[in-house]
């Protein structure tokens, strides 16, 4: 996805933040996690692959019949970011990190 400006980044993460179970909870870190998969080679290579085979950019909408080995790799990602978010670690007892240790 390299060139490609922050809005239709956000905006083919966004579409599949709405694919993900976790969606009410990672909503609110778009922004965020719009910056990690592009920092990432695996999940940026997929969302790139995504938005061509879907046609993002004209259509703004994903085609889910197309989304082919990515929507795992894409999915997986989005999961990781759930339970590695200060909000799960927080219900947990880990948020502050180490918290329920005793650590700081």
């Amino acid at each position: 996805m390299r060139g490609h400006d922050q809005g239709q980044a956000e905006a083919l993460v966004s579409a599949f933040i709405g694919l993900s179970p976790y969606r009410k909870a990672i909503a609110p870190l778009l922004g965020d996690i719009t910056r990690i998969a592009l920092a990432n080679r695996q999940v940026g290579e997929a969302l790139a692959t995504v938005e061509r085979r879907a046609d993002f950019r004209r259509t703004g909408r994903l085609d889910l019949a197309g989304l082919g080995n990515e929507k795992a790799v894409i999915l997986a990602f989005l999961e990781h970011i759930r339970f590695a978010s200060p909000d799960f670690l927080r219900s947990v007892g880990e948020w502050p990190l180490g918290e329920i240790r005793g650590r700081v």
